[in-house]
């Protein structure tokens, strides 16, 4: 329900089902040819560039002298959209130890009853 109105009516594991499960894999060296090759894993929907996050805005003021600027990040995020994380998860190791590409970092991240909302919405619960 938003608003009053129903937008989506079914069993929790349906709605659920709605949406994929995104592992954000940080690699060193992303191109072209290495997104197709992922998007091609089994169980993998799309392999995207994830928007890097904006920088902090400087510090003022004492912060300022004492403050040492952030690194820039020393790898991409890139975002796999699976129909099973598994084994997306299982192809995606195999893959790159293959090709020797180390991982600087990995997650996995499972839709929730709140994903669907603010797929179907466009906004979070407490909006």
């Amino acid at each position: 329900m938003d608003e009053g109105r129903i937008i989506a009516l079914d069993t929790v594991k349906n709605l659920i089902g709605m949406l994929t499960g995104v592992i954000p894999v940080g690699l060193r060296q992303v191109d072209e040819a290495l997104l197709a090759q992922l998007s091609a894993l089994p169980a993998v929907r799309q392999a995207t560039i994830a928007p890097q996050p904006a920088p902090p805005p400087p510090a003022e003021g004492k912060e300022a002298a004492l403050a040492e600027p952030a690194p820039a990040p020393s790898f991409t995020i890139v975002k796999l959209e699976t129909e099973d994380s598994q084994q997306a998860l299982l192809g995606l190791i195999a893959f790159l130890n293959e090709r020797d590409l180390p991982i600087a970092s990995l997650e996995i991240l499972e839709p929730n009853l709140e994903n669907v909302f603010l797929h179907l919405t466009g906004k979070r619960l407490r909006e």
